[in-house]
């Protein structure tokens, strides 16, 4: 007597795994990304507003930073969640092409290291929050532009 294959196969969990990886793709593009551009804005204009408590404006340009290097990352194609992920044409080795911003910004604000200044000229200032903004908001504006639908 010939027996049943009762053998059985494990559900495929693909199409759950695509409709997850959407839905976090679809968040990352309405809400996370968005975030940070804001950020970017609102940092970037308080600290041209001239807050005058050193602790208030040193946090001012803490945030700052910190959301633009999220941002440089996310175009560069580093970490977990890239610019590739979401357009096929955006050239992420375009942007801030030659700067430093990001050995800067750990070296001066996300790390201590021997490489943090007390010189002011050295120091992310003015010119460079300016450098960094442009930079970022051209290429961001590129990669809105060039996101798949």
């Amino acid at each position: 007597m010939k027996q049943k294959n009762t053998k059985r196969s494990a559900p495929s969990t693909r199409n759950t795994n695509a409709a997850v990886l959407e839905a976090s793709n679809k968040k990352l593009i309405e809400e996370h990304i968005p975030y940070e551009a804001d950020m970017l804005n609102g940092t970037y204009e308080l600290l041209q507003s001239g807050v005058k408590d050193r602790v208030t404006r040193n946090a001012i340009i803490e945030s700052y930073c910190i959301h633009c290097r999220a941002l440089i990352d996310f175009m560069k194609n580093k970490g977990e969640v890239r610019a590739s992920l979401f357009t096929d044409n955006f050239d992420s080795k375009e942007v801030c092409k030659g700067k430093n911003y990001n050995m800067l910004i750990s070296d001066q604000i996300a790390h201590l290291s021997h490489r943090r200044t007390s010189n002011p000229e050295e120091k992310l200032g003015p010119e460079l929050w300016l450098d960094m903004y442009e930079d970022i908001t051209l290429h961001l504006q590129d990669f809105i532009s060039k996101i798949r639908e």
